[in-house]
């Protein structure tokens, strides 16, 4: 289905005024404890932490690819026995065997955006027009009718209790044999989680079985409701806000949806902790590492590390800009994100992270992505996408190594970068090329180079504005995986007057003139080159060479025949060869 059917579709439910609710319960097992399995819901866990007990690839490779008949915004599940699941706007969820081939598929009869959860029993829970119980097998197990679609991922606790919310403003308790053990009603609201409306989301679950999960209507609250469906407190954020995520001291973070979004720290009481300031909406729910960092996604294209005390540690721009999902945090502490660049690109990437903010790789696909990446037992990292498909990414082999080296010929508007194929890994060619930048948001690539051996590369850049500091690294991309050197700077040299014919020298500035300096590149660093005031002439200038001068009063300065008019104050000049 396009977007724009999906838009029209949801607009048409959430208007319908649907009948009581009434489950249609089928024969079954009753327990429905959450699964002993790499990936059993959405975030992980209940408390949608987003933390994996496993490591994902160190470089990533594509295992496989399966085409659905629908874009993909769902977030995948991953079984006991390694089955993915993962639902499509073709209404259908889908059971894939880890080779990457169909187990079976399951019509729900209409769009299905939010993640799966699995049971310890291997029941599957998913969430459609109506939420639906399926087995193992693929045969329905029981539906539970709901009031308006369900678009919130679902959770199962100890106790075997399902939770699901529903875009008619109610969160389900549900019994393991799909009778509703209560519900909650939330006036005027929704509960949900969609990309096209970034203030639909979810809800996350504590340990103690307090759900926390935000209303938008009327008054923005955000809600605490306890194991027997009655409210123990609410409090107001302004706008629309993520799915919370829940810290192991019992914190809860969320995030706002403003202009300048913020992340909220609230105390299981209510009490608000701390808020931080990010650039951006803050709509995707943040995840909790095992030292306590909070990692969060913003509008602004950063992904920002929070100390619990609501420091920053640092941020992070995923080269590809944008983020389409909530972070996975692997056991290794390697953070993976979904990102892209606007508008609707065929050009998404899966980037992971490092610990200390730098980034490890990055993997290209199709179209960009709202779903939130998952980790198998054996490390492989399963993702969906716009294209229709769902992606299986995992090490393929030994990765090229490439490494940035110091750049040469710093001019005023140029200079030279380098960088180096150290071994192709298992790859016959790598594709070379650098990333450069002055702002991390305005990131540039420089012509790519083909190369089949190890060895040096390099490029120039141009058009440079003067004083002013660039960043670069080196990348190299070998069928779809792109794996960059360190990152390295120099800054260009502050400005310079037309270059005058080699043999001319500066003079006739007479008393005006009180210092010179001239830049050494071997050093990189500024040398007194005349120290006195007084000084009638300069001879010859260094060829290459730029000096910072220092006048007293407005002068004219000489090349030759030509002349400048200079005020007080600092100048700087190459002397350069035509």
């Amino acid at each position: 289905m396009s977007r724009s059917t999906s838009l029209i579709a949801v607009g048409v439910i959430l208007c319908l005024l649907l009948s009581s609710l009434a489950p249609l319960v089928l024969p079954g097992p009753t327990r429905a404890q959450p699964a002993d399995s790499p990936w059993p819901m959405f975030g992980q866990n209940p408390q949608r932490t987003g933390q994996s007990p496993y490591t994902g690839p160190e470089a990533p490779g594509l295992k496989w690819s399966f085409a659905t008949g629908g874009e993909v915004w769902s977030s995948p599940v991953v079984g006991a026995d390694g089955t993915i699941y993962v639902g499509s706007n073709d209404h259908n969820l889908y059971a894939i065997n880890p080779d990457g081939t169909q187990k079976w598929s399951f019509e729900t009869g209409f769009l299905i955006q939010s993640a799966p959860a699995i049971g310890a029993d291997g029941t599957i829970y998913v969430g459609s027009q109506d939420f639906h119980a399926i087995n193992p097998d693929g045969t329905q197990k029981w539906t539970f009718e709901t009031a308006g679609n369900i678009l919130s991922s679902p959770a199962v606790v100890a106790d075997g209790t399902i939770y699901v919310g529903s875009t008619r403003g109610r969160l389900y308790a549900i019994n393991p044999d799909g009778t509703q053990k209560w519900s909650f009603y939330f006036p005027g609201s929704w509960i949900g989680d969609l990309y096209m409306f970034p203030n639909i989301k979810s809800f996350a679950i504590g340990s103690d079985g307090i759900v926390y999960v935000h209303a938008p209507f009327p008054n923005h609250g955000f809600y605490a409701i306890d194991p027997d469906g009655n409210e123990k407190w609410r409090v107001s954020i302004p706008f629309f806000v993520s799915t919370p995520a829940i810290g192991a001291d019992g914190t809860v973070y969320v995030g706002s949806s403003g202009e300048e979004g913020k992340l909220y720290a609230i105390d299981s009481d209510g009490t608000q902790e701390w808020s931080f300031t990010t650039g951006g909406p803050v709509t995707e729910s943040p995840a909790i590492g095992p030292d306590g960092t909070i990692y969060v996604a913003s509008g602004d294209g950063k992904l920002y590390a929070i100390n619990p005390d609501g420091t920053q540690k640092w941020t992070s721009i995923p080269d590809s800009g944008l983020i389409g999902g909530a972070p996975t945090i692997g056991s290794d502490g390697t953070v993976y994100v979904s990102s892209y660049v606007p508008p609707w690109p065929d050009d998404f990437r899966l980037a992971a992270i490092n610990p200390d903010g730098t980034q490890k790789w990055s993997f290209t696909t199709g179209r960009p992505t709202h779903s939130s990446p998952a980790i198998g037992a054996d490390g492989t990292i399963y993702v969906g996408s716009m294209d229709n498909s769902i992606y299986a990414i995992t090490r393929n082999g030994v990765e090229p190594d490439v490494t940035t080296q110091a750049p040469t010929t710093i001019t005023t508007d140029s200079a030279v970068l380098h960088g180096r194929v150290e071994h192709l890994g298992d790859f016959n060619t790598v594709d070379v090329s650098f990333q450069w930048w002055a702002e991390p948001e305005t990131r540039s690539e420089t012509a790519s180079q083909t190369m089949n051996q190890p060895g040096p590369f390099s490029t120039q850049l141009t058009d440079l504005e003067s004083n002013t500091t660039y960043h670069f690294r080196a990348q190299a991309v070998a069928d779809g995986i792109t794996i960059y050197g360190d990152e390295k700077s120099f800054t260009t040299v502050n400005g310079f007057l037309d270059n005058p014919p080699i043999g001319e020298g500066l003079e006739s500035i007479a008393d005006e003139l009180l210092m010179v300096y001239v830049w050494r590149p071997a050093t990189q660093s500024w040398d007194m080159y005349w120290p006195a005031a007084g000084i009638d002439t300069i001879g010859t200038l260094e060829v290459g060479t730029a000096y910072w001068i220092l006048v007293d009063s407005d002068c004219t300065l000489k090349y030759g025949t030509r002349n400048w008019e200079l005020f007080e104050g600092w100048h700087n000049i190459a002397w350069l060869p035509q």
